[in-house]
């Protein structure tokens, strides 16, 4: 199923981000979870692919924002 395309996941996006999302980008995350230029949400593999963990596998990915991203991978989870 496709975010963008469902009217209820939809209306809980701010305008700019539903513009994004229904054109399949990712959103904007807030200021505060920004670092950099990193300012999309991103998509974290659990087990990591170099280890075996599958690239595509739903069950597989998070969606976190770059800031809990980067956390993550320091071990701060």
């Amino acid at each position: 199923m496709e975010v963008g395309k469902d009217p209820e996941l939809l209306k809980q996006f701010k305008n700019q981000n539903k513009v994004l999302v229904t054109k399949g980008k990712s959103s904007f995350v807030p200021e505060s979870e920004r670092v950099g230029e990193r300012e999309r949400f991103e998509l974290h593999h659990i087990k990591r692919v170099t280890d075996g963990g599958a690239v595509y596998d739903i069950d597989n990915l998070r969606v976190v924002t770059p800031k809990h991203h980067i956390e993550i991978h320091r071990g701060n989870k």
